[in-house]
């Protein structure tokens, strides 16, 4: 999330935050040398029509990491145990974190 205060339709508000207003933006970023190689910014509702997507959790990581798919390794955040599985499927790996109160976690 990148703070930012002006005229955008597609800026996010979060009232708890020192700066209110952010674009969220999703990159995909070689650890070693800092060079982004995708990215993407949120947009919130795609319009109808040829271009599109869906913007779910999964759908956005596999957009973001198509250019380096079967080849490397993933970092992010927090993962998803269902995001992990087709990446796994895909002979690419997850590096992250999960919630221990999500469902697919057995206790």
């Amino acid at each position: 999330m990148e703070a930012f205060r002006g005229l955008c339709k597609f800026q996010q508000y979060i009232p708890n935050k020192p700066a209110k207003y952010r674009i969220k933006i999703y990159a995909l970023v070689d650890a070693r040398m800092f060079y982004t190689v995708n990215l993407e910014i949120y947009p919130g509702l795609h319009p109808e029509g040829p271009y599109k997507v869906d913007n779910d959790a999964r759908s956005v990581v596999m957009h973001v990491v198509a250019p380096i798919l079967n080849t490397g390794e993933i970092s992010q955040s927090t993962t998803l145990v269902p995001l992990a599985k087709i990446l796994l499927e895909q002979k690419t790996i997850l590096v992250g974190s999960l919630r221990k109160n999500k469902k697919e976690v057995p206790p």
